[in-house]
């Protein structure tokens, strides 16, 4: 399979489109992975999710929230989890990942340190409303974080990676 990433700086349109029409293919498994739009607000992403899903069923496609521009240079994008909320309403079966790498970016520590407030955020909406916010992660590693081309500071070491996904495998409420 073929899985294609939609950017968050690319919007709905003629490359869009093409690329659609590729991972379309009714024979193909391919996924077609949506991170929001740096505007900030759930109506954005909410297009963007309408649109994969005109071209594509609901098991095909996956939605990513990496964070908007910030309104200070503090950090790298600001979390917009609330727009998770809007999508599950919206799209139930829909698969939601969360970018912490790129919306905590500026040290490993800090994108480990989201990671597991957002587990705790998906805790207690899963305990006080019984719905499941997101599904996972998405989260960048290297093996060789010195050498890496960019994103440096965000990049998780394989051990860290492998300790986060352990710890949210067996965190996460409402998981299998």
């Amino acid at each position: 399979t073929i899985n294609i990433q939609i950017g968050a700086r690319t919007g709905p349109g003629n490359l869009i489109q093409e690329i659609g029409k590729v991972v379309a293919d009714t024979n193909s498994e391919s996924k077609l992975v949506v991170k929001n739009s740096l505007v900030p607000g759930a109506k954005n992403f909410v297009a963007r999710v309408e649109w994969a899903l005109s071209v594509l069923p609901t098991n095909r496609v996956i939605a990513v929230a990496r964070g908007v521009e910030p309104a200070n240079d503090l950090h790298r994008f600001t979390p917009n989890l609330i727009d998770l909320l809007v999508l599950r309403e919206k799209f139930p079966e829909l698969t939601l990942l969360v970018d912490i790498s790129h919306m905590a970016g500026i040290s490993a520590e800090n994108v480990l340190t989201l990671g597991g407030l957002t587990i705790s955020w998906h805790n207690r909406l899963f305990d006080k409303n019984g719905i499941r916010p997101i599904d996972g992660f998405m989260l960048e590693t290297d093996p060789d974080i010195a050498a890496a081309q960019c994103d440096k500071d965000q990049l998780l070491t394989f051990n860290q990676a492998e300790t986060f996904i352990k710890n949210a495998r067996s965190n996460m409420k409402g998981f299998t």
